[in-house]
């Protein structure tokens, strides 16, 4: 089931974050895909949402996205490691900011090393606006 937001617009948008970016969230639990959608509408980005792997690569493939927020664990065959190997491993997207979500306290040390390699940037769930916007701020810093 692949969920996008009416406001959504393919355009680029080079202000600061939050000003009309594209955000898509990934995330199994819809529950989840809402707490995150309203807290980044708070914060005047524009979410695409989605609870499946390849709707997500879809959506990367079809539309205007200015960062990922991806659950790591899917809870399906594949995870958001996967997906992130998908964004790293095409040229258009290899610089994509992209935040990896986590209500886990303990990951993998492969997992760990993933995110490292792919320059992502772990958020623990739950947290706050304000938490996530800093991580957001981070991630589109570089």
């Amino acid at each position: 089931m692949t969920l996008v937001d009416s406001n959504a617009s393919p355009k680029a948008n080079d202000g600061p974050p939050g000003t009309g970016k594209v955000v898509l969230v990934v995330d199994d639990d819809p529950t989840i895909c809402k707490w995150l959608t309203r807290l980044l509408e708070i914060l005047d980005y524009t979410v695409l949402a989605t609870d499946d792997s390849s709707a997500a690569e879809a959506i990367l493939g079809d539309s205007h996205v200015d960062a990922v927020i991806l659950d790591l664990r899917l809870g399906e065959e594949r995870s958001g490691l996967d997906v992130l190997e998908f964004i790293r491993g095409r040229s258009e997207l290899a610089k994509l900011p992209v935040v990896l979500l986590t209500g886990i306290a303990r990951m993998t040390e492969d997992e760990q090393a993933s995110i490292r390699r792919h320059g992502a940037h772990l958020f623990h769930k739950p947290a706050s606006v304000s938490e996530l916007h800093a991580t957001l701020a981070r991630a589109f810093a570089g």
